[in-house]
């Protein structure tokens, strides 16, 4: 596969090797539109040929931008991961390949044969719930508090009025104590959309 990470930014901002057949190919179009001028019609081709190697050039680097590539911590990090491929690779790896947004995996819960998996990053010092199919992120799930006040915990739980969540996303403190848990915001995942959907249903008990 050819390299395009010349003309597309990684994801640890180092600069990368530029594959050696771009930048003859491009400065040979430009010397034929600009130099050749005598031609209109070669013009016209070349500058053709130029625009639709461009437009491959960025398709290219739309397609292969993904896992936390381009991600700060100023970007909307739940719209930017939608649709993305996430890495496979060592978890180490990762990690160290994007210091610049403190990476940190957390976890994950499911197996491949499973509808989805759920997989846990600290970006930021925020935690992030990554919805995957066939390692595409499907949705996002940000906590509503710092990593250091809040961490997330799939948890069973039963509402006042009898109705029943076998996997629910919720966020305790640290030093929560022993189950049962009441808390009033929990998350399920629609497994039908594979989204995350907030349940409102007053005071819950949830435990492990």
């Amino acid at each position: 596969m050819l390299a395009w990470t010349a003309f597309c930014p990684s994801g640890d901002s180092k600069p990368t090797r530029l594959y050696p057949f771009y930048l003859p190919l491009i400065a040979d179009f430009w010397r034929r539109i600009i130099v050749e001028r005598h031609d209109p019609r070669m013009r016209l081709v070349n500058t053709t040929l130029l625009t639709i190697l461009l437009a491959v050039i960025g398709a290219q680097c739309l397609a292969q931008e993904g896992s936390f590539d381009g991600i700060t911590c100023q970007t909307n990090i739940p719209k930017a991961l939608v649709g993305r491929h996430m890495p496979n690779a060592k978890v180490a790896d990762i990690e160290s390949g994007y210091r610049g947004i403190h990476l940190k995996y957390l976890g994950g819960f499911g197996l491949p044969e499973d509808p989805y998996f759920l997989g846990t990053w600290l970006i930021c010092g925020t935690e992030y719930l990554v919805l995957e199919k066939q390692s595409i992120v499907r949705d996002v799930l940000q906590s509503p508090l710092p990593f250091e006040r809040a961490q997330s915990v799939l948890a069973d739980c039963t509402a006042e009025k009898g109705r029943r969540w076998t996997t629910a996303v919720i966020f305790l403190p640290e030093s929560r104590g022993q189950p049962p848990w009441s808390v009033e915001e929990l998350w399920v995942i629609d497994e039908g959309n594979l989204k995350f959907r907030r349940v409102h249903d007053g005071r819950v008990s949830c435990g492990p």
